[in-house]
């Protein structure tokens, strides 16, 4: 198609044509008053050289060109003459003059007709790639705006975009005190075990599955985001009458199922579940941290009472949750005031009456609260991490008071320390460095160091646990399996590790006095033990009956409050003291002949 945007429009094809006819009629005038000095035909010809300048260039030049013809014809007609043929020559020269600067004129005309339509050209040509290139840009930063409330892995909202959904949530709530809502923080159970086994990529293919499971337990106006790692949020919007939560509940309950169903994940088939803490609207909340804040408290209820299952945040729980963090703030500052102690419990040989070594305990004395029980802060000092230093001052501690008892009863050399390793000292990648250095710095022999192993702190890493555990044989170590009997697969860990002794649980022992069957459950675990030539520790020995039944199995130790409590040092090396003057367990306690020792604990 030709390019017609340089062709003169309507309006300036009128406008030069009056101009035409303006210079036509001022030629005419200015004939009139020439007309005694110039010739007719000249001043004829010489009008035809004004239309195409006219045409071509502006009103000036239509003048200009006028009173230069003009001028021409007066001067050429005074030198040459009134002659008629002259002046047709005259007129012709013009004109010819007139032609050849039109010529030219046209010439610079079509050049600049070129040069415009070149301009044109490269400014349609850049206007387009300006209009791309901002097209290109508005996807970038509606890209960009994506990616700043979504999450990459899976495509869901982010944490800010959640955060600020349930900001207007909060808002609406405000203007309409009969609107409710429900927040959900789901964690995945066991979800470090499909990466640490599996892989990464594996680990996120299963996330990615996982958001697409959740999507359709809910409805359009719910939202589901991943906050990072292996934490989702949900938030159901008006879910009704506070007082009736089955919807609620029932959303909950096809989210555990649906997370409950096998996930395919390349060639594998991975089972796995999610433990769903809920906090509802209701409450009145301020801002949506502190909705969060209470959903992911109750989530870790539901962890604590088993997993896979969904708890609803009280106020108890915040009340806990506070607790929780103070004590792990104390608990900080115990570790730099050094106010952990280690308190010992005697293993007995039941065949003999003596001890046969202690296991190293540690107690909190708190500044405020006295003495604080294990149970109170083992727990949160493995999920904080505070228990690795706490493991290695116990370590340590325990290897120094057993190198002391040796020099001060040189009789009982034989004696043996027994600390517990905790699943996270046992994941340290210096552990083995660190016992060698304790050993020997205190120069305690290692034959004489007994670590105690639960299963759950070999489960995670079987190849490194084994690697581990033979360092430490090497170096003469002795190693117990601790809790024998509360896992799954104690049974295959006795013959792919290279334990000494089995420590039976005091679940097991206490229930001796229940009956033959548990009974036999405990004779159970000591032949097992015995066919695979590992030593027997009973732990939670506490009546004479259970001391007994021990006996008759040939057990080889006991441990418990019925030989002694946890005590400090000075009443331990008492019971070594004892041990020295003859003192041996019997059925009236820590005796010789007709005496009876009676511990300071």
């Amino acid at each position: 198609m030709a390019d017609n945007s340089f062709l003169p429009t309507r309006r300036i094809f009128i406008q030069r044509t009056f101009f035409i006819l303006s210079l036509t009629f001022l030629y005419a005038f200015a004939y009139l008053a020439l007309y005694p000095y110039v010739g007719e035909v000249a001043v004829a010809i010489s009008i035809l050289p004004i239309f195409p300048i006219a045409w071509y260039f502006t009103w000036k030049a239509g003048i200009r060109a006028v009173v230069a013809i003009s001028l021409a014809n007066v001067l050429l007609f005074q030198f040459v003459g009134r002659h008629a043929h002259i002046e047709i020559v005259t007129g012709a020269v013009i004109l010819s003059i007139t032609a050849l600067f039109i010529g030219w004129v046209r010439k610079q005309q079509t050049n600049l007709t070129d040069t415009r339509r070149a301009l044109y050209e490269a400014n349609m040509a850049l206007e387009t790639k300006v209009a791309k290139r901002t097209s290109e840009l508005q996807k970038s930063q509606q890209q960009l705006q994506h990616d700043a409330f979504h999450d990459t892995l899976t495509g869901l909202p982010n944490r800010s975009l959640f955060v600020d959904r349930l900001g207007q949530v909060l808002q609406r709530q405000k203007r309409n005190r009969t609107f409710n809502f429900a927040v959900f923080f789901l964690d995945i159970d066991q979800f470090k075990l499909v990466n640490d086994s599996l892989g990464h990529n594996m680990g996120d293919e299963l996330l990615m599955q996982i958001a697409q499971r959740l999507k359709v337990c809910l409805r359009s106006i719910d939202t589901v985001a991943r906050l990072g790692g292996d934490e989702f949020v949900i938030l159901l919007e008006d879910v009704g009458d506070p007082e009736d939560i089955s919807d609620t509940i029932h959303v909950a309950n096809r989210v555990l199922s649906e997370i409950s169903r096998p996930f395919r994940l390349g060639d594998h088939e991975v089972f796995t579940s999610t433990s769903i803490g809920i906090s509802f609207g209701s409450i009145g909340y301020s801002n949506p941290e502190d909705i969060l804040r209470d959903a992911d408290i109750a989530m870790y209820r539901a962890k604590d009472m088993g997993k896979a299952r969904y708890e609803i945040f009280d106020q108890s729980m915040h009340v806990l949750a506070v607790r929780r963090m103070q004590m792990e703030m104390d608990l900080r500052k115990a570790i730099e005031r050094r106010e952990f102690l280690v308190h010992y419990q005697p293993f007995i040989s039941l065949e003999t009456g003596k001890i046969s070594g202690f296991e190293a305990l540690v107690r909190w004395q708190h500044p405020t609260r006295g003495v604080v029980p294990p149970g109170d802060f083992i727990p949160l000092a493995e999920d904080t991490g505070l228990i690795i230093p706490i493991g290695l001052f116990v370590l340590k501690e325990a290897c120094r008071q057993m190198k002391l008892w040796h020099e001060l009863f040189p009789n009982h050399e034989a004696l043996t320390i027994s600390v517990n390793l905790s699943p996270k000292q046992f994941s340290q990648p210096d552990l083995v460095y660190q016992i060698n250095r304790i050993l020997e710095d205190t120069h305690l022999d290692p034959k004489c160091l007994e670590l105690e192993i639960t299963e759950s702190a070999i489960i995670e890493s079987q190849e490194v646990a084994a690697n581990i555990l033979e360092q430490l044989i090497e170096r003469g170590i002795q190693l117990h399996m601790d809790d024998f009997g509360t896992g799954y697969s104690s049974l295959s860990y006795l013959h792919r590790f290279p334990f000494h002794s089995l420590k039976i649980d005091r679940s097991f022992v206490s229930k001796i006095n229940g009956g033959n069957e548990n009974v036999e459950i405990v004779q159970a675990i000591v032949g097992l033990a015995k066919s695979l030539g590992l030593k027997i520790v009973a732990e939670g020995v506490e009546t004479e009956r259970q001391l007994d039944c021990l006996k008759s199995m040939a057990c080889n130790m006991g441990q418990g409050f019925l030989f002694s409590k946890p005590i400090e040092a000075g009443p331990a090396a008492e019971l070594i003291q004892a041990q020295s003057d003859g003192w041996l367990y019997t059925q009236n306690g820590y005796s010789n002949k007709d005496k009876q020792l009676i511990l300071q604990s």
